[in-house]
């Protein structure tokens, strides 16, 4: 039986022949502790319940940060929740999406897709050079 290569296979292989130090991956699934609908449009494209698709990444990082820190590869997985993107969008336009959709949120809205993009931007740093295997949930407060 071949064995199934999967992205994080992937990646790691591209890293090490690029000569890259740092594997990133971004899991917008978020974790989702009651699933609340409509939170996050990628939880329904994945078809995640109860936080398993981030709790697999999760799982798949730290296998990933063990197997290839001896090489200097360090691997985190980004989870962010609701990006407002045009693919958060339709879903926001339903009918069945309350009012005070983000009131639940401490920080009461979804990120702007940049609050994202300069997280994950600071991982590669010199400053996070001893972040490996972390799971980082960027989600205005979402899984507290």
């Amino acid at each position: 039986m071949a064995q199934t290569k999967t992205p994080g296979h992937m990646t790691i292989h591209h890293v090490t022949a690029e000569e890259h130090r740092v594997a990133i991956e971004c899991d917008g699934s978020g974790k989702l502790h009651d699933g609340a609908p409509y939170e996050n449009t990628y939880n329904f494209l994945f078809f995640v319940r109860d936080g398993l698709f981030c709790e697999l990444h999760e799982h798949f990082d730290t296998a990933y940060a063990h197997e290839n820190g001896p090489h200097g590869i360090r691997v985190n997985a980004v989870c962010p929740g609701a990006v407002d993107t045009l693919m958060l969008a339709p879903a926001m336009c339903h009918a069945a999406v309350p009012e005070g959709a983000f009131k639940g949120l401490p920080l009461g809205r979804a990120a702007d897709p940049s609050e994202v993009t300069t997280f994950i931007a600071c991982l590669p740093s010199d400053e996070a050079s001893y972040q490996t295997g972390c799971v980082y949930p960027v989600d205005g407060g979402r899984t507290i």
